[in-house]
């Protein structure tokens, strides 16, 4: 059955969409639980790109890394994101790790001719005189050090998105950036990492982890006790619980996002483009993987009660933008997450173990208004079949940064957490970096504005200037 929706412009077209309950179908991981090894120099906690990203970096240096995964590699957010990988628009505490990130994408191998990263470049474009100020305001303080991010000419524009029905304000393009197909990314990336060494284990919840002299020697899975001298923890929104079981407090919460994907376009632009409540980015096969950009969903769990005094100096500080953006809801991930708060405290099953994977329901609301509005400002758009609708769940952290960091309280325990809906470009740097901590390096970057001691050092937790 094809269900369809008339836009309000004259001249539009009808949008023929897939089955509303189509759900994303993620690639398939070859599932590994045993044997476990009895030890290894690093241990992960966590399979998605950072931690992946982690595994591949250690075994390439011939440490020996056991990675263990709840669910299915990849089977949350990051499979789930719009696959962008950028420098362009990010906080400037981030540039360096997003320069170091972009280089290692730039670098992966192209199995088989196929590449994994395209460099398309991405634009930002202003609809509003809001946004055009935004933009300018960030390459003024951007400065001209970041050649590759540039105030677009009309021309320009539609020579890079070609195909609109509007004259947009200003926009910014980064020629550097583009996107990589999270699925192939994340299947070569865990392919890579073993052909190096590193030990993948799926289906394999870890429950905690145990200390000898203070110092982090084992973690406990359902599969057995892995002995260890690190531990990496890039569970992604799990972090915080898993921290709490050790009486570490980690300020995060949860933030959903609905993404759809398309079916070939016929003509379509070839750049990722951001635009008035759309975004899309052109999949390998001629697809668009297509997202609002200016609407989520904050479920209302035990996490924004718990940590709300520590983001409200961003909330006060980003109100106009959190107040249009945030939709706080009570659905049913928030009422999992006070489910779980009261069955850990009756000592009942713990969540790790019953809940493999968060596949949240997407909103049919936002993305009926994404593609509505991507169809009104790009005809080309106007007859795109939606193939599959999904979400994702975002870890986000009160400053909007990442914590890459060790826990000086416990030594041997690094976190690599909290991307808030950027791990996925930043994963491949990250990866490095975390490799450095585990293994007692020092990092080339500065890493001291994702430190995990900022928030309990007294340090302003505030978003800088990004977009």
């Amino acid at each position: 059955m094809q269900i369809g929706f008339r836009l309000n412009e004259p001249a539009a077209r009808v949008v023929e969409i897939a089955p509303r309950l189509s759900i994303r179908a993620l690639p398939p991981i070859v599932e590994e639980c045993c044997p476990l090894p009895h030890k290894v120099d690093v241990a992960i906690v966590g399979g998605g790109i950072v931690g992946i990203a982690t595994a591949l970096e250690l075994a390439r240096r011939r440490i020996s890394v056991a990675l263990f995964e709840k669910g299915r590699l990849g089977g949350e957010q990051s499979s789930r994101n719009w696959g962008w990988c950028r420098q362009i628009g990010r906080d400037r505490r981030e540039l360096p790790l997003a320069e170091l990130s972009m280089r290692l994408w730039g670098e992966l191998p192209h199995p088989k001719g196929a590449r994994v990263f395209d460099q398309c470049g991405i634009v930002y474009l202003a609809g509003t005189d809001a946004q055009a100020e935004r933009y300018n305001a960030y390459l003024d303080e951007l400065g001209p050090r970041h050649s590759s991010a540039r105030l677009l000419t009309s021309s320009e524009i539609s020579e890079l998105a070609p195909g609109a029905t509007r004259n947009w304000l200003s926009a910014v393009h980064s020629s550097r950036d583009g996107r990589a197909d999270p699925d192939f990314a994340l299947t070569e990336l865990a392919a890579a990492a073993r052909r190096e060494g590193a030990q993948l284990f799926t289906n394999c919840p870890v429950h905690e982890f145990e200390t000898t002299a203070g110092r982090v020697s084992a973690l406990v899975t359902d599969h057995g006790r892995i002995a260890c001298d690190s531990l990496v923890l890039a569970a992604g929104a799990w972090s915080s619980t898993f921290c709490a079981r050790h009486r570490i407090s980690l300020p995060q919460i949860k933030v959903v996002s609905s993404v759809l994907s398309t079916e070939a376009v016929e003509s379509g632009p070839k750049t990722c483009v951001f635009g008035d409540g759309f975004t899309f980015g052109r999949q390998r096969d001629g697809g668009y993987v297509v997202g609002h950009g200016g609407i989520a969903i904050l479920p209302l769990g035990p996490d924004v009660l718990q940590f709300a005094r520590s983001f409200l100096p961003a909330l006060r500080q980003e109100w106009h933008f959190v107040s249009s953006y945030v939709q706080p809801r009570m659905n049913r991930l928030a009422l999992g997450d006070w489910r779980d708060r009261g069955r850990a405290k009756l000592g009942l099953p713990r969540p790790l173990a019953r809940s493999r994977e968060l596949a949240p329901k997407p909103s049919l609301a936002i993305l009926d208004d994404a593609i509505r509005r991507l169809a009104a400002a790009f005809p080309a758009f106007r007859r795109a079949r939606v193939r599959k609708r999904w979400a994702g769940v975002m870890d986000v952290t009160p400053d909007g940064l990442p914590v890459i960091s060790k826990v000086e309280a416990v030594p041997g325990l690094v976190l690599g957490t909290g991307f808030s809906g950027h791990g996925f470009g930043l994963g491949p740097g990250a990866g490095h970096v975390l490799a450095d901590l585990a293994t007692g390096g020092e990092p080339a970057l500065n890493i001291a504005p994702f430190r995990f001691s900022r928030f309990s050092d007294g340090t302003p937790l505030l978003p800088g200037l990004r977009f």
